[in-house]
């Protein structure tokens, strides 16, 4: 005689039992698809950021070594740049020496000048002064009978 299940407790219970298991050892498969899904993808999510932290230091360097190169070529354009500014400040500094050799020398020139105007001066203020005495002894020789002499 063929019992029915439903009227079989036993064998129901095993049958729900047996589906049971069924059903836990997918659930377990999934669980550990995903469990091992999760894993791969830690591990591809460390092995991409090392990638990234490499690539990163890796920019970080060159960059690094670029704003070294530029601050080495501005370093070196400005110090060229101060070196022909320095260049052409004594360049000036010599002129102005020049021309204030120069003009000490004007100076001096025209000090001697003006020397030698006061001295034309007296000289000229003498030679007057010696004309004028001889003008005078002339005019007092010709008014006391003397004559000019000849």
């Amino acid at each position: 005689m063929a019992t029915d299940p439903i009227h079989d407790p036993i064998r129901h219970l095993s049958a729900m039992m047996s589906q049971l298991v069924r059903q836990n050892q997918a659930l377990a498969g999934h669980v550990d698809r995903l469990v091992t899904g999760l894993g791969d993808l830690s591990k591809d999510m460390r092995v991409g950021f090392r990638a990234v932290d490499s690539k990163l230091d890796g920019f970080r360097t060159e960059m690094n070594d670029r704003f070294d190169a530029l601050r080495t070529e501005m370093n070196d354009r400005l110090d060229a740049q101060r070196a022909e500014m320095n260049e052409r400040f004594r360049a000036v500094g010599m002129r102005f020496d020049e021309v204030d050799e120069r003009l000490s020398r004007f100076e001096d020139g025209m000090r001697e000048l003006h020397s030698d105007l006061l001295r034309l001066q007296s000289d000229i203020l003498t030679a007057q002064q010696s004309a004028l005495e001889a003008h005078l002894r002339l005019d007092e020789g010709s008014k006391g009978g003397e004559g000019p002499a000849p």
